[in-house]
Protein backbone atom coordinates (compact mmCIF):
# COMPACT_ATOMS: atom_id res chain seq x y z
CA UNK A 1 0.00 0.00 0.00
CA UNK A 2 1.36 3.23 -0.78
CA UNK A 3 1.46 5.78 1.94
CA UNK A 4 -1.31 8.46 -0.14
CA UNK A 5 -3.51 4.93 0.24
CA UNK A 6 -2.88 4.78 3.69
CA UNK A 7 -3.23 8.03 4.79
CA UNK A 8 -6.51 8.49 3.53
CA UNK A 9 -7.64 5.42 5.33
CA UNK A 10 -6.41 6.90 8.60
CA UNK A 11 -8.17 10.08 7.90
CA UNK A 12 -11.34 8.05 7.40
CA UNK A 13 -10.69 5.68 10.58
CA UNK A 14 -9.96 9.39 12.02
CA UNK A 15 -13.52 10.42 11.09
CA UNK A 16 -15.61 7.46 11.90
CA UNK A 17 -14.35 6.69 15.46
CA UNK A 18 -15.26 10.70 16.17
CA UNK A 19 -18.59 10.07 15.15
CA UNK A 20 -18.84 7.48 17.21
CA UNK A 21 -17.54 8.84 20.53
CA UNK A 22 -20.21 11.58 19.69
CA UNK A 23 -22.44 9.43 19.68
CA UNK A 24 -21.61 7.82 22.86
CA UNK A 25 -21.48 10.71 24.81
CA UNK A 26 -24.86 12.04 23.41
CA UNK A 27 -26.66 8.62 24.64
CA UNK A 28 -25.05 8.85 28.25
CA UNK A 29 -26.24 12.33 28.18
CA UNK A 30 -29.44 11.29 27.83
CA UNK A 31 -29.20 8.44 30.39
CA UNK A 32 -27.96 10.28 33.14
CA UNK A 33 -31.44 12.16 33.50
CA UNK A 34 -33.41 8.97 33.60
CA UNK A 35 -30.98 7.79 36.63
CA UNK A 36 -31.44 10.99 38.68
CA UNK A 37 -35.33 11.03 38.16
CA UNK A 38 -35.32 7.10 39.48
CA UNK A 39 -33.32 8.06 42.60
CA UNK A 40 -35.80 10.73 43.27
CA UNK A 41 -38.98 8.52 42.58
CA UNK A 42 -36.98 5.99 45.11
CA UNK A 43 -36.23 8.27 47.81
CA UNK A 44 -39.83 10.26 47.97
CA UNK A 45 -41.28 6.31 48.65
CA UNK A 46 -38.80 5.40 51.27
CA UNK A 47 -39.89 6.62 54.62
CA UNK A 48 -37.46 9.52 56.03
CA UNK A 49 -37.09 7.79 59.81
CA UNK A 50 -38.83 11.28 61.21
CA UNK A 51 -42.02 12.19 62.49
CA UNK A 52 -44.04 14.70 61.17
CA UNK A 53 -45.86 16.31 63.39
CA UNK A 54 -49.81 16.15 63.52
CA UNK A 55 -51.87 19.04 62.62
CA UNK A 56 -53.53 19.23 65.78
CA UNK A 57 -51.45 17.55 68.05
CA UNK A 58 -53.25 17.21 71.85
CA UNK A 59 -51.55 19.07 75.22
CA UNK A 60 -48.72 18.39 77.18
CA UNK A 61 -47.79 15.59 74.40
CA UNK A 62 -50.79 13.43 76.23
CA UNK A 63 -53.26 11.12 73.94
CA UNK A 64 -56.10 13.76 73.05
CA UNK A 65 -59.05 12.29 74.68
CA UNK A 66 -62.41 11.49 71.86
CA UNK A 67 -65.03 13.73 72.26
CA UNK A 68 -68.06 13.93 74.24
CA UNK A 69 -71.23 12.18 73.00
CA UNK A 70 -73.57 14.35 71.69
CA UNK A 71 -76.55 11.64 71.08
CA UNK A 72 -79.76 12.32 72.96
CA UNK A 73 -80.82 9.20 75.39
CA UNK A 74 -83.97 7.29 74.63
CA UNK A 75 -86.90 9.00 76.22
CA UNK A 76 -87.72 6.98 79.45
CA UNK A 77 -90.73 4.74 79.50
CA UNK A 78 -91.44 4.46 82.94
CA UNK A 79 -94.95 6.26 84.47
CA UNK A 80 -94.24 9.26 86.31
CA UNK A 81 -95.24 9.18 89.80
CA UNK A 82 -98.38 10.61 90.60
CA UNK A 83 -98.74 13.13 93.07
CA UNK A 84 -100.14 11.73 97.11
CA UNK A 85 -103.89 12.83 97.48
CA UNK A 86 -104.29 14.93 100.95
CA UNK A 87 -105.00 12.15 103.78
CA UNK A 88 -108.50 13.15 105.88
CA UNK A 89 -107.56 10.71 108.06
CA UNK A 90 -106.52 10.73 112.07
CA UNK A 91 -102.96 12.00 112.17
CA UNK A 92 -100.92 9.43 112.96
CA UNK A 93 -98.79 8.87 115.82
CA UNK A 94 -94.95 9.05 115.65
CA UNK A 95 -92.22 11.03 117.09
CA UNK A 96 -93.87 14.05 115.36
CA UNK A 97 -96.55 14.44 118.36
CA UNK A 98 -95.63 16.44 121.54
CA UNK A 99 -97.22 14.01 123.91
CA UNK A 100 -95.79 10.51 123.62
CA UNK A 101 -98.95 8.01 125.00
CA UNK A 102 -98.33 4.41 125.98
CA UNK A 103 -100.46 2.04 127.21
CA UNK A 104 -99.57 -0.93 129.76
CA UNK A 105 -101.72 -4.12 130.07
CA UNK A 106 -101.37 -7.80 131.53
CA UNK A 107 -99.92 -9.84 128.51
CA UNK A 108 -99.52 -7.04 126.69
CA UNK A 109 -102.91 -7.13 124.87
CA UNK A 110 -106.37 -6.33 125.69
CA UNK A 111 -109.17 -9.40 125.53
CA UNK A 112 -112.61 -9.28 127.19
CA UNK A 113 -115.69 -12.04 127.60
CA UNK A 114 -118.97 -10.71 127.25
CA UNK A 115 -120.38 -10.71 130.65
CA UNK A 116 -116.82 -11.82 132.36
CA UNK A 117 -114.65 -9.49 134.33
CA UNK A 118 -113.21 -6.40 133.47
CA UNK A 119 -109.08 -6.44 132.35
CA UNK A 120 -107.02 -3.28 133.27
CA UNK A 121 -104.12 -1.69 131.73
CA UNK A 122 -102.79 2.10 132.45
CA UNK A 123 -102.30 5.19 130.43
CA UNK A 124 -98.96 6.47 130.72
CA UNK A 125 -98.76 10.38 129.05
CA UNK A 126 -95.18 11.91 128.98
CA UNK A 127 -94.47 15.62 127.89
CA UNK A 128 -91.63 15.05 125.28
CA UNK A 129 -92.38 18.92 123.82
CA UNK A 130 -90.83 22.10 124.71
CA UNK A 131 -94.46 23.50 126.23
CA UNK A 132 -96.69 23.28 129.13
CA UNK A 133 -100.31 22.00 128.88
CA UNK A 134 -102.55 23.41 131.10
CA UNK A 135 -105.64 21.04 130.36
CA UNK A 136 -104.28 17.73 128.80
CA UNK A 137 -107.27 15.04 128.56
CA UNK A 138 -107.48 11.18 127.87
CA UNK A 139 -110.08 10.33 125.81
CA UNK A 140 -111.42 6.15 124.53
CA UNK A 141 -112.76 5.83 121.39
CA UNK A 142 -113.26 2.57 119.21
CA UNK A 143 -115.02 1.77 115.39
CA UNK A 144 -118.17 0.73 116.17
CA UNK A 145 -118.10 -3.28 115.81
CA UNK A 146 -121.25 -5.58 115.78
CA UNK A 147 -119.57 -8.92 116.01
CA UNK A 148 -119.35 -11.43 113.78
CA UNK A 149 -122.45 -12.89 111.82
CA UNK A 150 -124.66 -9.77 112.17
CA UNK A 151 -125.07 -6.73 110.31
CA UNK A 152 -124.40 -3.08 110.41
CA UNK A 153 -127.97 -1.53 112.03
CA UNK A 154 -128.67 -4.33 113.72
CA UNK A 155 -128.65 -4.35 117.92
CA UNK A 156 -125.90 -6.15 118.01
CA UNK A 157 -123.42 -3.76 119.14
CA UNK A 158 -121.22 -4.70 122.01
CA UNK A 159 -122.13 -2.88 125.58
CA UNK A 160 -118.27 -2.16 126.29
CA UNK A 161 -117.81 0.31 129.85
CA UNK A 162 -115.17 1.90 130.55
CA UNK A 163 -113.81 3.27 134.29
CA UNK A 164 -110.92 5.12 135.53
CA UNK A 165 -109.27 4.68 138.64
CA UNK A 166 -109.83 8.16 141.15
CA UNK A 167 -106.72 8.13 143.46
CA UNK A 168 -108.12 10.76 145.80
CA UNK A 169 -111.20 9.01 146.20
CA UNK A 170 -109.82 5.32 145.97
CA UNK A 171 -112.58 4.68 143.64
CA UNK A 172 -113.27 3.75 140.23
CA UNK A 173 -114.71 6.19 138.55
CA UNK A 174 -117.27 5.86 135.18
CA UNK A 175 -115.18 6.95 132.02
CA UNK A 176 -116.45 7.46 128.71
CA UNK A 177 -115.41 5.41 125.53
CA UNK A 178 -116.30 7.64 122.00
CA UNK A 179 -118.28 4.88 119.49
CA UNK A 180 -116.76 6.40 116.05
CA UNK A 181 -114.71 5.70 113.32
CA UNK A 182 -113.57 9.17 113.03
CA UNK A 183 -112.08 12.12 115.02
CA UNK A 184 -115.04 12.75 116.94
CA UNK A 185 -113.56 11.74 120.55
CA UNK A 186 -110.97 15.18 120.31
CA UNK A 187 -113.62 17.80 120.04
CA UNK A 188 -116.50 15.73 123.03
CA UNK A 189 -113.63 15.15 125.57
CA UNK A 190 -113.35 17.81 127.94
CA UNK A 191 -111.61 18.46 131.36
CA UNK A 192 -108.10 17.64 131.84
CA UNK A 193 -105.23 18.46 133.90
CA UNK A 194 -101.86 20.22 133.37
CA UNK A 195 -98.78 18.38 131.93
CA UNK A 196 -95.60 20.08 131.82
CA UNK A 197 -92.73 19.63 129.47
CA UNK A 198 -90.88 17.09 130.23
CA UNK A 199 -93.18 15.53 132.88
CA UNK A 200 -95.45 11.85 132.74
CA UNK A 201 -98.68 11.16 134.40
CA UNK A 202 -100.12 7.75 134.77
CA UNK A 203 -103.87 6.78 134.51
CA UNK A 204 -105.30 3.45 135.84
CA UNK A 205 -108.55 1.55 133.69
CA UNK A 206 -110.70 -1.54 133.51
CA UNK A 207 -112.73 -2.05 130.29
CA UNK A 208 -115.56 -4.84 130.44
CA UNK A 209 -118.25 -6.03 128.12
CA UNK A 210 -121.54 -6.24 130.22
CA UNK A 211 -123.25 -8.90 127.73
CA UNK A 212 -122.30 -11.89 125.66
CA UNK A 213 -122.39 -11.19 122.03
CA UNK A 214 -120.60 -12.96 118.78
CA UNK A 215 -116.74 -12.64 119.19
CA UNK A 216 -114.89 -9.94 116.89
CA UNK A 217 -111.50 -8.02 116.87
CA UNK A 218 -111.41 -4.19 117.11
CA UNK A 219 -108.96 -1.87 118.60
CA UNK A 220 -109.26 0.89 121.26
CA UNK A 221 -107.78 4.09 120.43
CA UNK A 222 -105.84 6.16 123.24
CA UNK A 223 -105.83 9.98 122.47
CA UNK A 224 -104.32 12.73 124.34
CA UNK A 225 -106.39 15.74 123.63
CA UNK A 226 -105.41 19.61 124.34
CA UNK A 227 -108.79 20.62 125.96
CA UNK A 228 -108.36 24.34 126.39
CA UNK A 229 -108.74 25.57 122.69
CA UNK A 230 -111.50 27.73 120.69
CA UNK A 231 -114.40 25.50 118.92
CA UNK A 232 -112.56 26.11 115.53
CA UNK A 233 -109.58 24.55 116.28
CA UNK A 234 -108.27 22.00 114.18
CA UNK A 235 -108.25 18.09 114.86
CA UNK A 236 -104.60 18.16 114.15
CA UNK A 237 -104.01 20.84 116.85
CA UNK A 238 -106.12 19.10 119.50
CA UNK A 239 -104.51 16.01 119.38
CA UNK A 240 -100.89 15.98 121.13
CA UNK A 241 -100.62 12.18 120.95
CA UNK A 242 -102.32 9.09 120.13
CA UNK A 243 -102.05 5.28 119.98
CA UNK A 244 -104.02 2.14 119.30
CA UNK A 245 -104.13 -1.20 121.17
CA UNK A 246 -105.99 -4.51 119.58
CA UNK A 247 -108.88 -5.42 121.61
CA UNK A 248 -110.27 -9.22 121.31
CA UNK A 249 -113.89 -9.18 122.17
CA UNK A 250 -114.63 -13.13 123.19
CA UNK A 251 -118.37 -14.30 123.24
CA UNK A 252 -117.54 -17.08 126.23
Amino acid sequence: MTRGVRCAVAVALAVVLAGGLAGCEEGVAKAKPQESGAAATSAAAEPSGTTTPSSSPSPSGKPSSSAPSTSTPPPSTARPTPPAKPSTARPADGPELPVAVTVTTAGGKLVIRGGGPAQEFTVTLRNTSERDYAHLAIGLTMEPNWGEGEGEGEPGLWPITAERWDPASRTWRKADIVVAGDVAVLYVTKGGTALKQGAERTVRYRIKATAPKPSATTGLGVDAVVTDVPEETSAQDRMAGYTHVPLTLNKS
